[in-house]
């Protein structure tokens, strides 16, 4: 053969009038849409799942504790409920019909930016979601035949728990430092949750950039 694999891609690629280059980048705009359309679809989808999961919460907290810990615990919803419409709005409004390097660098520029944005706001829900969950355990009734006898009630009436001024000192404290420690790790449960749901289509995304800079360059 005259000319190498790469000589004849590298051609292709860098001469205007050549048929590869024309090809390579119909091929990056199939992908790069279709990816974008996946994240978009289950975005989507993740937002109404949200919504399943505050009524579940409010009807379940209300089921076995009372109203002050369901509106607690939907309550706790809203803030992502919220940030999720507006950083909907702004991912439906993202140009489609710039090329699709461009594209996919604004879907990556929202990407990166609605990721902080729930960073922070996970990182007041975690311990604050703990703290519901361990309420709820303490008020569900564990009585017998109709009594309604709580943990807390258990706590409170057991004289083998430690008590200051009628406060269960130990219990309290391992609660106050699970809670710290959850919200000190509230950035990296975010994280995996992200990587969870949307972590095989983030890396084809950066993958896709990664080889459209190199052939760019």
């Amino acid at each position: 053969m005259e000319k190498s694999i790469e000589k004849i891609w590298n051609q292709g690629f860098l001469d205007e009038g050549a048929l590869v280059a024309p090809k390579i980048n119909k091929l990056y705009e199939a992908k790069s849409i279709n990816t974008i359309d996946k994240f978009r679809s289950m975005y989507h989808k993740n937002y109404w799942f949200i919504w399943l999961l505050l009524i579940v919460h409010g009807v379940g907290s209300y089921a076995f504790t009372n109203i002050y810990i369901a509106v607690f615990m939907s309550v706790l919803f809203v803030p992502i409920l919220v940030l999720g419409k507006k950083q909907i709005k702004i991912m439906d409004g993202i140009d489609a019909n710039q090329s699709s390097y461009q594209y996919l660098v604004a879907f990556n520029d929202w990407l990166q930016k609605m990721i902080n944005d729930f960073r922070i706001v996970y990182r007041f829900f975690y311990p604050l979601y703990f703290v519901g969950l361990v309420s709820i355990l303490a008020l569900m009734d564990t009585g017998e035949d109709g009594e309604h006898i709580s943990m807390v009630s258990h706590i409170l009436t057991s004289k083998q728990v430690f008590m200051i001024a009628g406060i269960p000192v130990i219990w309290l404290s391992v609660i106050v430092f699970l809670t710290a420690v959850v919200a000190y790790f509230s950035p990296n449960l975010f994280m995996v949750d992200i990587r969870l749901v949307y972590g095989r289509l983030m890396d084809k995304m950066e993958l896709m950039l990664k080889e459209m800079d190199e052939l760019r360059a």
